[in-house]
């Protein structure tokens, strides 16, 4: 629609699209309609890996609507039966996985993720939480990084899960959403996911939101032999295309609906982490939660800032599945998306 000349003034998009709209001179630079705003609430208010992913060459191009995390949701009382807590390192996760794996029925499974292409953009952006919790990068100052031993160390670590039978192979043909199900019916006991799926895991549990955090938890990613518990920064940002027919009021109403009261408001009612200190401090009180989540979000990492990141996260997916599926090792693997990933985003390869 933008590309045809009829976009809207104001939309909600992914995060991950802002370089791709940005390069594209789809988006207006908020400064442009309200540097006021920009710098004297904007940057003293918004929660810094937020800011860092809605801007490009300097600018603010997005505005975060709300916010989520990677990490693992768990279920308390299988953990709890075993005198265990969530895990903190991949030794931990996998020594849990056993454990639960001696006491689990004949379907259940002790971890699942969304594990290959059919989960899209999720399965990746558990990838990078994991990548992330190795001391692993995809790109890092202009180059490739993927093919690195911190990559291949995460990728024989999710391959051993699956051969010692703590997660099934099956999790390649699921679904963005069936992982966080299988949680809540009582079929896994732990479920790499996004803070985002709160509402999800209570519905499907029948639960009410606020009753969540009493049968269900939520921790980072646990760390690996190279680094520590880790999560990953998503979420939906406002932005402002440049054939706004009323570009200014588009401004006012994007103001507005970033406000600490509506994003306190909406956090209440979704879960979501509000993208305002000033918000994050009216909510985190009446729930454990978000208190949980946003104290993740202080110290996420983003997802890659690349205008081929719809592609990039394509080459991921396939990546991931190989290995869990065993059709390539991961050494083989990592090199063949790195090469893929470099040709797609122009970027050449670290060591190369």
């Amino acid at each position: 629609a933008v590309a045809e000349g009829l976009g809207p003034d104001l939309a909600v998009l992914d995060s991950v699209w802002v370089p791709e709209f940005t390069a594209a001179g789809f988006l207006a630079p908020l400064e442009e309609l309200d540097e006021g705003w920009i710098s004297g609430e904007y940057e003293h208010d918004f929660l810094t890996p937020l800011m860092d992913a809605g801007r490009a060459q300097g600018r603010t191009f997005g505005v975060h609507a709300e916010a989520d995390v990677a990490g693992l949701w768990y279920r308390r009382a299988p953990l709890e039966a075993l005198g265990l807590g969530p895990p903190a390192t991949w030794s931990e996760l996998r020594a849990a996985g056993h454990a639960l794996a001696a006491t689990a029925g004949r379907d259940a499974h002790p971890v699942v993720l969304p594990g290959g292409s059919k989960a899209g953009e999720a399965a990746t952006y558990i990838l990078l939480a994991l990548l992330a919790s190795n001391r692993a990068a995809v790109l890092h100052d202009g180059v490739v990084a993927l093919d690195s031993p911190a990559t291949i160390e995460t990728l024989q670590f999710l391959r051993a899960l699956v051969v010692d039978g703590v997660m099934p192979v099956e999790v390649v043909a699921l679904e963005w959403d069936r992982p966080i199900r299988l949680l809540a019916h009582g079929a896994a006991a732990i479920c790499f996911g996004g803070s985002y799926e709160a509402p999800r895991l209570a519905e499907a549990a029948g639960l009410l939101l606020t009753e969540l955090w009493d049968h269900f938890g939520f921790a980072p990613v646990p760390g690996g032999p190279r680094g520590a518990p880790a999560t990953l920064a998503g979420g939906m940002v406002y932005g402002i295309f440049r054939q706004a027919t009323h570009p200014k009021l588009a401004m006012r109403l994007l103001e507005a609906v970033t406000s600490a009261e509506a994003l306190a408001r909406m956090s209440r009612a979704t879960g979501q982490i509000p993208s305002r200190r000033s918000a994050v401090a009216q909510v985190t009180g009446d729930s454990a939660l978000l208190a949980t989540t946003a104290e993740l979000l202080q110290h996420a990492v983003v997802r890659p800032a690349t205008p081929a990141y719809a592609r990039l996260s394509v080459q991921l997916q396939a990546m991931l599945e190989a290995v869990l599926t065993g059709r390539l090792e991961p050494p083989a693997a990592t090199a063949r998306a790195a090469e893929l990933i470099g040709a797609v985003t122009g970027l050449p390869l670290r060591g190369h």
